[in-house]
């Protein structure tokens, strides 16, 4: 069991290190989507869902976070 265990923690170090020495991967990972939750979060901003006073942001940010 501990000698399974270690293989899949080295295998985790080996896939965490090739994924951040490429700087295109961390970039589209975290920033871009960052980036267009603000630009459509602006977009929508001060306008509310139709017949209610809850704001679309309210809305739309946590629903697109998880897909992110």
């Amino acid at each position: 069991m501990t000698r399974t265990i270690r293989l899949a923690a080295r295998q985790a170090l080996l896939e965490q290190r090739s994924f951040w020495r490429s700087a295109e991967y961390a970039l589209f990972t975290f920033a871009f989507p960052l980036m267009i939750l603000l630009l459509i979060g602006a977009a929508n901003a001060g306008s509310h869902l139709p017949g209610t006073d809850i704001k679309r942001t309210t809305v739309f940010v946590p629903g697109s976070w998880p897909s992110a």
